[in-house]
C-alpha cells in the first residue's frame, strides 16, 4: 500500500524522457560548426549537471560558452520530435496522483525546453524546477530546498540515473531511486534500484 506522508521527484533525461540521440545530434552539430574536437561520451558522462559545468568539465573553451549553449538548447528544441517517453510513465505518475502522493521533476535542463516537451507528452506533475531556477545546480542541494518549502515536511524519494542525483539525493536527505535504464552506469547505490518507472510504485 502506498504511504501518504511521501513526496516523490525524478530527474527528466533518462527517466522520463529518452533524449539521448537528441542530445548527440546537437552537440555533434555544434561541434562541427565551432570546431569542438570533444566527443559526445565525454559530454554523456556529465549529463545531470548545469550546462556551463558540463562545458567547464569536458574541456570547452570559456570564451565559447554563451553562443555553444544557445545553439546546443536550440538544437535539442529543433529535434524535439524524436524524444520518447520512457514506458509506463504516464501511468506511474497518473497512479501517484490518484493515490494523493505529490510529484515533482528536478532537471538541468532550461525551464522552456522542459515545459515543451511536459506540455507534448502530458506528463501530470505537481512542480517542476529546471536549470534557469537555480543560481547551483545538482548535486547542489538548492533545488531540493525549493522543493522542499514547497511541499513542507514530508519523507522524499528522488528517481535518477546519474551520479549528479546520486549526489543530489545524498545531499538534500532524499531517499534516492536509481533509474538503471537510464543513461548513467553506478556499480553502487546507496538506495533502490528500479529497471522501469512503475517499478518505483513498490516501493513506496
Amino acid at each position: 500500500m502506498i504511504k501518504n506522508d511521501i513526496v516523490i521527484g525524478f530527474d527528466f533525461d533518462g527517466v522520463i524522457v529518452n533524449s539521448l540521440s537528441v542530445m548527440e545530434k546537437s552537440w555533434n552539430a555544434l561541434s562541427k560548426k565551432y570546431n569542438i574536437a570533444i566527443p559526445f561520451s565525454a559530454y554523456k558522462k556529465n549529463i545531470g549537471l548545469k550546462f556551463n559545468k558540463i562545458l567547464e568539465n569536458i574541456g570547452v573553451e570559456k570564451s565559447l560558452f554563451e553562443v555553444v549553449e544557445k545553439d546546443y538548447f536550440s538544437g535539442t528544441k529543433y529535434y524535439e520530435n524524436e524524444v520518447q517517453l520512457y514506458p509506463e510513465v504516464i501511468e506511474t505518475l497518473q497512479t501517484l496522483k490518484d493515490n494523493k502522493i505529490p510529484t515533482f521533476i528536478v532537471t538541468s535542463k532550461p525551464r522552456a525546453n522542459t515545459m515543451a516537451l511536459i506540455e507534448i507528452f502530458k506528463i501530470p506533475v505537481d512542480s517542476v524546477v529546471c536549470a534557469d531556477d537555480v543560481k547551483q545546480g545538482k548535486p547542489h542541494t538548492e533545488s531540493g530546498d525549493l522543493v522542499k518549502n514547497i511541499f513542507g515536511k514530508k519523507t522524499f524519494y528522488y528517481v535518477g540515473d546519474m551520479d549528479s542525483d546520486r549526489r543530489f539525493a545524498e545531499n538534500c536527505n532524499f531517499n534516492f531511486i536509481y533509474a538503471a535504464y537510464g543513461y548513467g552506469t553506478l556499480s553502487k547505490t546507496e538506495g533502490y534500484k528500479i529497471e522501469s518507472l512503475s517499478q518505483t510504485l513498490k516501493l513506496l
